[in-house]
């Protein structure tokens, strides 16, 4: 158990002094962290074919720089061109050249791992990369300097991702839930989401984005970060921005956003996936929790079906996680 205490006060004069507590319980998958090899239905082991590799309903493909040249969900590629690096250095957008080429190097049914090297202007940037049977696609970027300190001014990802399985668009800032966005996506031409003005992060750099997801009625794609941790960030500009141009949105990961000296290993991390990621059961739009839209609400189109609770912990809730409004439902979730 732990108690936490804060104080304000002004000029000495004490404006609040409040306790409170939690219980941090620990749980046995949090003691045993190995995974069975055995693939859960209805999931399928990861399949590798050269620089591509397949898991239910989709089908990945990775260039030279180990980012995706393909995303195909449910027959439908999600990329109109592969993703990039770029790298901007001496006031110019270097040339990346690749020292080792992307190549899977460990194979399990659950995961799939590679590796990729490129290097610039003074720059090594070694790509690594696994992918999980349900389509979940972490990335270490670790960038560090080839012979001494060298500075970079900017390292982006581009992920040009196709405007005609966009139609929605979610985004939020951080783990803590603020300012999550929804929206209907635009057809303008121009600037969709801006990481700093959209969201807003709290708990990291203002900047930063932990979630940028789109899709249409069938298939989605996401980014996501647990953290901003190696990232190198200005706080008045966007972490994560999207722009449609023509007939792609292109996605920006500016992972370095600052002038900065490298003279030691820095590690970034973050992670793509595309949906669904397995088969939908059977009235799958009707489910819903029932203190949102009870069983029965009029003006549905589709056969409601509660599976869970309220949107109370106390109440059994089956997706919703909210500590109740009175201070009796407050300490039942502690």
């Amino acid at each position: 158990s732990y108690t936490v205490k804060v104080a304000i006060s002004n000029k000495g004069k004490a404006m609040l002094n409040v306790s409170d507590w939690f219980e941090k319980r620990i749980f046995p998958w949090m003691k045993n962290r190995v995974l069975s090899e055995v693939v859960p239905a209805p999931y399928q082991p990861v399949r590798v074919k050269g620089n591509a590799l397949s898991v239910w309903g989709r089908n990945y493909r990775f260039g030279k720089n180990g980012l995706p040249e393909e995303m195909v969900t449910q027959g439908r590629n999600y990329l109109t061109e592969p993703a990039g690096f770029y790298l901007t250095a001496d006031g110019k957008e270097q040339p990346l050249k690749v020292e080792k080429p992307f190549q899977f190097n460990q194979l399990r049914d659950r995961e799939a791992c590679g590796e990729a090297v490129l290097t610039a202007n003074g720059v090594r940037i070694t790509v690594r990369s696994s992918t999980e049977y349900d389509g979940f696609v972490r990335y270490n970027v670790t960038c560090e300097p080839e012979n001494g300190p060298v500075t970079v001014e900017r390292l982006r990802v581009k992920v040009p991702l196709n405007d005609q399985y966009i139609k929605f668009l979610s985004a939020a800032g951080d783990t803590a839930g603020v300012t999550v966005m929804g929206r209907v996506v635009h057809k303008n031409q121009g600037l969709l989401y801006d990481s700093m003005t959209d969201t807003r992060c709290v708990v990291m750099t203002p900047s930063f984005a932990t979630l940028f997801f789109v899709a249409d009625h069938d298939v989605s794609f996401c980014y996501a970060a647990d953290i901003d941790k190696g990232w190198i960030l200005r706080p008045d500009k966007p972490a994560v921005e999207a722009w449609r141009k023509g007939k792609s949105v292109e996605l920006f990961l500016n992972l370095i956003d600052l002038p900065s000296k490298l003279d030691a290993p820095r590690t970034m991390e973050f992670a793509f996936q595309t949906g669904p990621t397995k088969p939908r059961p059977d009235g799958w739009r009707g489910f819903q929790d029932a203190v949102n839209n009870p069983v029965g609400a009029p003006g549905s189109p589709y056969t409601r079906k509660q599976i869970g609770g309220d949107g109370f912990t106390t109440h059994g809730a089956s997706h919703v996680l909210h500590p109740g409004t009175t201070p009796e439902l407050r300490q039942r979730s502690k």
